[in-house]
């Protein structure tokens, strides 16, 4: 999953979490090949869209490879592995959400404070088989590409979001 965190560079700091999007491979998981150093294997279980589009069905399915945070979640309903979507939140884009406060907790004193600056973090996690999200890393310059519909919809709104709220508040 990639969730964003805009960091207005004001005082005081304006901070906002943007829920961002999941990536899915073109392949069913499962433990079998896991290890393996085959084409497969790294579609299957690695869900990057540098390795996804090594797929043979990348072009025609690329567009399944990303998908909302919504959508993930009425999956996971409709699959009944979870009641609800507001469940989904509760058990995951509230504890992303906490993990990024803290995070932006420990690293507010290392950022410049560059009055009408924003800058937009990407923030990596990976949630297990009972919905607990574990971070796996932060990119200070996360890839804006517009490979999928969804990333078409998602990823220009949020440069204009941040764009509008830095002008408003500076």
């Amino acid at each position: 999953m990639r969730a964003f965190m805009v960091v207005i560079c004001s005082k005081p700091w304006f901070v906002y979490a943007h829920p961002g999007y999941t990536r899915v491979s073109l392949l069913d998981f499962t433990m079998d090949d896991f290890g393996q150093k085959t084409k497969e294997a790294r579609i299957r279980h690695l869900t990057n869209l540098s390795i996804q589009k090594k797929s043979p069905e990348w072009k025609e399915r690329k567009h399944e490879t990303v998908i909302t945070c919504d959508e993930l979640a009425a999956y996971f309903v409709e699959q009944g592995q979870l009641k609800s979507v507001e469940e989904y939140h509760t058990k995951v884009t509230k504890k992303i959400n906490e993990i990024m406060r803290l995070m932006f907790l420990q690293m507010k004193d290392k950022l410049d404070r560059k009055f009408g600056c924003f800058e937009i973090f990407g923030f990596d996690f990976m949630v297990d088989d009972h919905f607990n999200p574990s971070l796996i890393e932060v990119n200070m310059n996360p890839a804006m590409f517009l490979d999928t519909k969804t990333m078409e919809h998602l990823l220009p709104k949020i440069i204009t979001d941040s764009c509008n709220l830095a002008a408003e508040i500076h």
